[in-house]
C-alpha cells in the first residue's frame, strides 16, 4: 500500500498509537536516521510547522504555561527593540538598569504593549497593577 495516498482517521492514528506505545528505537537506527537528514534544507512551511508544533507542546502562546516563555518573551522584545536606555515613565537616563515592562501583563508578541521603564518605575507600576487586580476580584465576588 502506498504511503500518503489515503486519509487516516481519528481510529486508525489511535490504533497506530496503541501499537508502537513501549517501542523504543535502537541507537543504529536513530544514527540512520540522523545521517539520512544531514545537509537536507527545510523549506520555510516545513520550518513554520515545526515551530507551531513547539509551540503547542510549551503550551502555546500563553504566559501561565511558565517561566520559559516569560524569559523567551522578554528576550524577542529585547531582539526586536533593543536593550532600553531611558525611562518612558521618569525619563531619566542615569540609571543602571533599564528593562522592558508589559502593559497588560499579558505578555503578547505586540511591540506596542511593551515599555521601557527603569527598574524603580517597573517595580513601582507592577505594585500598582497587582493592586488594581486584586480589587477588582474582590469587587467581582
Amino acid at each position: 500500500m502506498p504511503s500518503g495516498v489515503y486519509k487516516r482517521t481519528k481510529q486508525m492514528k489511535q490504533s497506530i498509537k496503541e501499537s508502537r506505545k513501549g517501542y523504543v528505537m535502537s541507537e543504529e537506527a536513530r544514527q540512520k536516521i540522523s545521517a539520512a537528514h544531514k545537509g537536507k534544507k527545510l523549506s520555510e512551511e516545513t520550518k513554520r510547522k515545526i515551530s507551531e508544533g513547539n509551540r503547542k507542546a510549551r503550551g502555546g502562546l500563553n504566559p501561565m504555561c511558565g517561566t520559559t516563555y516569560y524569559l523567551w518573551v522578554h528576550r524577542w522584545v529585547r531582539k526586536q527593540l533593543g536593550t532600553p536606555s531611558k525611562c518612558q515613565k521618569c525619563k531619566r537616563t542615569d540609571r543602571k538598569n533599564y528593562e522592558w515592562s508589559n502593559k497588560s501583563q499579558k505578555y503578547l508578541q505586540d511591540l506596542s504593549d511593551w515599555q521601557r521603564l527603569c527598574k524603580q518605575c517597573h517595580m513601582a507600576y507592577d505594585k500598582k497593577y497587582k493592586k488594581k487586580l486584586a480589587r477588582l476580584s474582590v469587587e467581582g465576588v
